[in-house]
């Protein structure tokens, strides 16, 4: 029965009398009778939705943000003043994870360009357009859709100054230049058609991530863009907005506990202000996640540390210790990697002390000994003994399960980071002096250039 009504319903909507008789072939059925047999029919069935008229019609699919199409556009118009037409386009067609595919720059003004316009409607077929003012996007190219094949062939959107400005309410946003600042994305000023394309899908992928929870379904990321929410009330926390404003913008781990003291969930962020207030932004959708953790959190503590590494190796080992409830994601998958299957080195880092500098000794079978020495060699002498015994004593077999989880950690960081950071590679070290004086002499340079400069041993 609901199999026969949802294909009724399948592009139309419908009053429970014609329902009845159309569908449920009950001869004059009508009022309150077809609407207690309708509802009795579609009983507990999420699928089936009915308006403020008493039309019923289906639910509309939810999409998986990770697995749907989008397509960002670059667009050139003439000189026209005052009225100017758009003359060429180019586009990219891109998903969350994987390359963009690009739509190379194509001519659409006038009659003999229809073929070319054409193309780019195949091109951007089933993806959602996203765009900074997207508006004035869709209705220059729907214009010219008119005109050549008689349909406009864009629909609503993504529009990035709106995602742009629920992400970052207290920053004004008045170019996409300005908005993947807010991200910290790199860009090239002077950029053609394809390079727009390709910046702004871009910039919606970095905000993307930035959105502090699963990215969801279309349909929750549209009604958070569209429709006004409201405000929470900081009365039911131990914190208000002005605790979140001043929440510094490092690198660090974040704690969030019930008015119990206990630990409901724990997070990481290179960012910790942009993090955090991102939870409590006003946001008419949210995962059942955040509404949960949203429901519990009394208190907000936060652990500056200087890196995106330290913050990853504190969050694994605050969840292990803690197991808050609202935290899945701690299990780390061992994923063999040839360019680092020697894992004997110093990986130097900043630290969460201005005066200081971190330490990431590793050994294979001991794990990680984090060192934090003074800049200035200060204390050189006992960390130069700690960090001879760590590489040069024999390993205790009964090595702790956290050394192989922080060292996993560790590898699938380093394998995206290995070109550009700092480290100083044990298995060539020679002698335990001579080790020492390269250590001494990295870390005299960093106090004479600073971190701008990558040095690698």
């Amino acid at each position: 029965m609901k199999d026969r009504i949802y294909e009724y319903l399948d592009g139309r909507s419908a009053g429970s009398e014609e329902i009845a008789v159309e569908v449920l072939k009950l001869k004059g059925a009508s009022g309150m009778v077809a609407d207690k047999v309708v509802e009795a029919a579609v009983f507990d069935d999420t699928r089936f939705v009915r308006d403020s008229n008493g039309f019923w019609y289906l639910k509309p699919s939810e999409r998986d943000i990770r697995k749907i199409a989008f397509i960002s556009m670059g667009l050139k118009f003439s000189g026209d003043v005052g009225d100017p037409h758009l003359v060429s386009l180019a586009a990219s067609r891109f998903m969350t994870t994987g390359p963009q595919s690009p739509f190379g720059e194509t001519r659409v003004r006038g009659e003999t360009e229809t073929a070319g316009f054409m193309a780019f409607s195949r091109f951007r077929e089933d993806a959602i357009p996203v765009g900074f003012r997207l508006s004035g996007t869709l209705k220059a190219i729907n214009r010219v859709g008119r005109k050549l094949t008689g349909e406009p062939p864009l629909d609503e959107g993504i529009c990035l100054f709106r995602l742009g400005r629920l992400l970052f309410p207290d920053q004004p946003i008045p170019s996409p230049e300005k908005l993947a600042d807010a991200v910290g994305l790199t860009y090239v000023t002077d950029r053609d058609c394809e390079g727009e394309a390709r910046f702004q899908a871009e910039i919606y992928l970095h905000l993307v991530d930035r959105l502090g929870e699963e990215p969801g379904t279309l349909e929750q990321l549209m009604s958070s863009l569209y429709l006004e929410s409201e405000p929470l009330d900081f009365e039911a926390y131990a914190f208000d907005e002005r605790y979140l404003g001043d929440l510094p913008q490092d690198p660090g781990v974040y704690v969030m506990r019930d008015q119990n003291g206990t630990v409901i969930y724990v997070g990481k962020s290179v960012n910790l202000r942009e993090r955090v207030r991102s939870y409590f932004a006003r946001r008419a959708s949210r995962s059942e996640k955040t509404k949960g953790i949203l429901d519990r959190i009394w208190s907000v503590e936060v652990e500056v540390v200087g890196s995106e590494l330290e913050a990853l190796l504190q969050e694994a080992r605050l969840i292990a210790d803690s197991k808050p409830e609202f935290n899945t994601q701690i299990e780390v998958h061992n994923t063999e990697d040839e360019s680092i299957k020697s894992v004997h080195f110093i990986l130097l880092l900043p630290s969460g002390d201005p005066e200081c500098i971190e330490l990431f000794c590793v050994r294979t079978g001991r794990g990680i000994d984090q060192v934090r020495i003074r800049s200035d060699l200060a204390d050189w002498e006992t960390s130069q003994n700690r960090i001879a015994r760590f590489f040069f004593d024999q390993i205790d077999p009964a090595a702790h399960e956290a050394v192989g989880r922080d060292l996993e950690i560790l590898k699938r960081w380093m394998r995206k980071y290995r070109e550009e950071v700092n480290w100083v590679d044990m298995d060539d070290r020679g002698d335990i002096e001579g080790t020492m004086r390269v250590l001494q002499d990295f870390v005299r340079g960093f106090e004479s250039e600073g971190w701008e400069k990558v040095w690698r041993v």
